[in-house]
């Protein structure tokens, strides 16, 4: 059976129960075996950046999810220097998860409405293949 990852990714600054019930609805949803929230290292659509350090979003992100037996994180963005850009981080994601797995980029209403639906569809046409899923307040997801 194939891996089904989704990886979600946002400053996470803070981490919330919002970020906690999109995961889980995208988890549950789209039968995902397992979602990788990804913290941007430097995100290129926030002038100021994130106030809370990266550490300090990973290390919420880690306490928020340790009982959440499906959830992980990703560090990557903090791998390379520069702007955080999701359709780099997919490719790198893709590299190191192999082959073998079916990712899907997750992405909250409110990133969509906010511009990055376009970068979405991009993503799923390009070299590293990554259906998005949007998932609503409703908790219903979209496949795009």
């Amino acid at each position: 059976m194939t891996d089904r990852i989704g990886l979600f990714g946002g400053t996470f600054d803070p981490v919330h129960n919002g970020h906690l019930a999109l995961a889980r609805a995208a988890l549950d949803t789209v039968q995902l075996t397992r979602l990788l929230f990804v913290p941007a290292a430097c995100p290129p659509h926030k002038k100021e950046g994130p106030e809370a350090s990266f550490a300090d979003r990973t290390r919420m992100i880690d306490l928020a999810i340790a009982s959440e037996t499906r959830m992980s994180q990703s560090t990557v963005e903090a791998e390379r220097e520069g702007p955080s850009y999701t359709v780099e981080t997919l490719r790198a994601l893709a590299q190191k998860l192999g082959q073998d797995v079916e990712i899907h980029l997750v992405v909250g209403a409110d990133s969509a409405t906010a511009g990055c639906s376009s970068r979405a569809d991009s993503i799923s046409k390009g070299p590293t293949r990554c259906p998005p899923v949007l998932i609503t307040s409703s908790s219903r997801p979209t496949n795009q």
